[in-house]
């Protein structure tokens, strides 16, 4: 996808809320429920173990999300993705992630913000007839806009992603963007 493309989206995203008028991004004591995927083609990492036949478009948040916001700038959230990472070698790509972590809100206007996401998650992995655990650290910039009072739109990319245990030990300097789509109740 060329660069052009992902800055229309982005100013898209950040000018919809100022027309719509909605809520903040965060508030305190509001539960919100996404869901997360890879829309965008043909961006790579820029420095990865991320290789299968040529396929380097994978991202480890695919999945649902559960946020609670404990202030205008800063949410707690669980995750369950369904697929970790493509990687080479005879370990297949994890089917499912389980983890948690915080979001911050570093940069907040009236219905919009520049966020800050880390967390940890754990990687399941079968090898063979065994089980092996893997852990993965990530942290990432992104933006988000409340696109309604019950609505949110959410660019983000674990731009820097450490995975430890399972067969292997990774360090991968993502851009990635994921879009998520949270529901506020």
């Amino acid at each position: 996808m060329k660069l052009w493309r992902i800055l229309t989206l982005t100013g898209a995203l950040l000018l919809t809320p100022v027309l719509a008028g909605a809520k903040p991004v965060l508030s305190a004591g509001e539960l919100s429920v996404g869901a997360e995927f890879h829309p965008f083609n043909g961006l790579s990492t820029l420095r990865t173990d991320l290789d299968v036949a040529g396929i380097r478009e994978t991202s480890p948040m695919i999945g649902f999300n559960l946020r609670y916001a404990v202030s205008q700038q800063l949410a707690a959230y669980g995750n369950f993705a369904f697929f970790h990472r493509i990687q080479d070698g005879p370990d297949p790509a994890t089917f499912y992630a389980i983890g948690g972590g915080i979001e911050l809100d570093f940069i907040s206007t009236r219905s919009t913000a520049g966020l800050l996401k880390a967390g940890l998650q754990f990687l399941p992995r079968r090898d063979g007839n065994e089980q092996d655990f893997g852990v993965r650290f990530f942290v990432g910039p992104g933006v988000e806009a409340r696109v309604a009072d019950a609505l949110s739109l959410q660019i983000y990319s674990p731009l820097f992603d450490l995975g430890i245990g399972g067969q292997s030990t990774t360090f991968d300097f993502n851009l990635i963007p994921n879009l998520a789509l949270f529901v506020y109740f």
